[in-house]
Parts: C-alpha cells; sequence; structure tokens
C-alpha cells in the first residue's frame, strides 16, 4: 500500500465516522436531488461512492443503485452499513448496464485533468444517450474562504492542477486539485458532452459563513451530444 492509499483509507474511516458536511448536503446533495425527476426504476451510478452514503440515498428513491469506488476499504465499509439489494458496491469499474444519471461527488476535484478526462471519456461510453451526468465539486472560488465544512488554502498561484490544502471540518488534512470554470467546461465539451445547466448554490438564512456570498460548490448537469 503506498502512502497516498494509506492516506485515502485512513481519511474514509474518519469521513464515515465524524464528518458532518452541513454546505455539502444543504448547498450540495439537496440540490442536486431537486434537480431529479422520479428515479423509480431509473438505473443510475454513483462514480466515487465512498461508503455509501449517497447511495443509499438514491435507493430511497427506488433507483437501482450501481456504486464504485477505487477505494476497496470504502467498499467494505458500504456493505457492513447497507442492507440493500438494491445497491451494489463494487471496487471494478466494469459495467454490463448504460446509466440513466451518473453522480460524481466530490471525485474530480481529486484528480489531475489528465486523470479527470480520461474518467470522462469512460462515463460518456457508460450513460445513455438521454442521460444525465451530475458532477459536484467545490467551487473554484472556494480558495481561501471560510465554511463551515471545508476550507481550502489559497496556493500562491493559482493554476490549473494547482495542490490545494483541504481541511474537512477538523479532520486529517489533504490535498486535491484546482480546476477553473474554464478547465471544468473545456474538458467536459472535449470529452463530448454538452452542459445543460450550472448551480452555484448560495445559502441563506443564519450560521453560515462565507457560504452566503461565495458559493462553496459547483453542480453541472451534462449531457451526451451524440450516441
Amino acid at each position: 500500500m503506498t502512502d497516498k492509499d494509506f492516506l485515502w483509507n485512513s481519511l474514509i474511516e474518519e469521513y464515515d465516522n465524524k464528518y458532518f458536511a452541513k454546505s455539502d448536503w444543504h448547498l450540495g446533495y439537496s440540490i442536486i436531488l431537486n434537480e431529479l425527476p422520479d428515479l423509480e426504476n431509473k438505473i443510475v451510478l454513483d462514480f466515487g461512492c465512498g461508503t455509501g452514503k449517497f447511495s443509499r440515498v438514491l435507493s430511497k428513491l427506488n433507483a437501482k443503485v450501481y456504486s464504485y469506488d477505487k477505494s476497496i476499504n470504502a467498499i467494505n465499509i458500504a456493505n457492513m452499513k447497507t442492507n440493500n439489494k438494491n445497491i451494489l458496491f463494487s471496487n471494478e469499474f466494469n459495467f454490463k448496464e448504460k446509466f440513466d444519471y451518473i453522480f460524481v461527488n466530490y471525485v474530480f476535484c481529486c484528480m489531475h485533468s489528465n486523470d479527470l478526462a480520461f474518467n470522462l471519456n469512460n462515463l460518456y461510453n457508460y450513460l445513455k444517450f438521454d442521460g444525465k451526468i451530475i458532477i459536484l465539486d467545490p467551487h473554484p472560488d472556494s480558495l481561501g474562504k471560510k465554511y463551515i465544512s471545508f476550507y481550502r488554502q489559497k496556493p500562491e498561484r493559482v493554476i490549473s492542477n494547482a495542490l490545494i490544502k483541504t481541511n474537512l471540518n477538523g479532520m486529517i488534512e489533504f490535498y486535491d486539485y484546482w480546476h477553473s470554470k474554464e478547465d471544468y467546461e473545456t474538458i467536459l465539451i472535449n470529452s463530448g458532452f454538452k452542459i445543460d445547466k450550472i448551480i452555484e448554490p448560495l445559502a441563506k438564512g443564519d450560521n453560515w459563513l462565507d457560504e452566503k456570498q461565495y458559493p462553496p460548490n459547483i453542480i453541472y448537469i451534462v449531457s451526451k451530444t451524440k450516441e
């Protein structure tokens, strides 16, 4: 096991046990759910599912859920926490099905742009022609902002694929990658997608920090341009 694998395995366990992501749910996942039609009998993929929290939400909407994560540790935890025949967890990215919806939550921020493009090309082949991919990531403008759920340190030079020191609500610090909006949009278009909608949610009410002025997350809803 590499040092990076050890770090991610540690993060997975800590995330599952401790992390309560208020902004992730209120300004991320719940926004996505409001964009969805009835998922009954739909076939969906949770790509980079972690320990399966969002997969279990999708299953409650009567979707048939396939959930992939490259971490065996994450899949083992997901299987221990899940008793639902409508979810299939796997650390092998090999499916016979094509999907109505593919969800990619806080995954592409962990990838260099070359890996991001590679994975989008793979996902394109697994998406039905009338399907949608929904991508949720930290907003490119979130660097240095004070949010309830996370903090992404702004480096001296903000350039594509810059490593960003990230802290999730007091958890272990780790590094992810910075991609501009132009980076995301260029890679999506070059991978054969059209961008149907971009959502940059802001918080309302009390008990928030910079979420009221600067969106912590960005959501892309995209579809295929050809079969």
